[in-house]
């Protein structure tokens, strides 16, 4: 381990666990909700060719293929293709709050991670002091650098590791959701396309 690390005391490993969480969740969601946006565009496109050319049994293959939120949105809209326009709506009201969550997923993780990074470095900040001034004591009252030097680079180190932590972590935060707000209004706008494309079938 790094003399910073070790110098920040036992406050830095809850934080180094924090960030472990942040870097995994990161990446997972850069990856997915690019991959979802990509493959969003490419089964649009399968689907709309299937539907205009008549072609439900290939609109649904398409679906059944397909693992991104959008297929079973479509899909739960097409196997009601003959019920009223309400019913359909409905069942793909339904789906859609079912699938939103995995658009969702791990955000929660991110926005406790920007919340307790801060408190966890600032309780490192608290044990620090706490130290400085126990060693002041136990140097019966003789002040020195070399004295609180300890205590008072642990109260730093772990201060600064948590708002290192918690930034970032805000902006990622903040960026995902806008990715995934984006997605769900693409989903909401072709949800509504796909309706119409159904009763004008209909």
């Amino acid at each position: 381990m790094p003399k910073w690390f070790i110098e920040g005391g036992v406050m830095m490993y809850p934080l180094l666990l924090c960030s472990v969480i942040l870097v995994a969740v990161v990446l997972e969601r850069f990856y997915s909700l690019s991959k979802t946006k990509t493959d969003t565009k490419i089964f649009m496109h399968k689907v709309k060719k299937a539907l205009v050319g008549g072609q439900t049994d290939r609109a649904l293959s398409v679906c059944d293929e397909s693992r991104i939120p959008l297929s079973y949105i479509f899909k739960a809209g097409i196997t009601r293709q003959s019920l009223p326009k309400e019913e359909i709506e409905k069942a793909i009201e339904d789906e859609a709050n079912h699938q939103i969550p995995t658009l969702q997923r791990f955000l929660k993780s991110l926005a406790i991670i920007s919340n307790i990074a801060p408190l966890i470095g600032f309780l490192g900040t608290v044990t620090g002091l706490y130290s400085a001034f126990m060693a002041i004591v136990s140097a019966g009252g003789v002040t020195s650098s070399s004295v609180v030097a300890a205590g008072i680079a642990e109260a730093l180190i772990t201060t600064v590791a948590g708002l290192c932590i918690a930034i970032p972590t805000v902006v990622f935060h903040g960026y995902f959701i806008s990715m995934v707000d984006g997605l769900i209004l693409e989903m909401e706008k072709e949800s509504m396309e796909l309706i119409e494309t159904l009763k004008r079938g209909g």
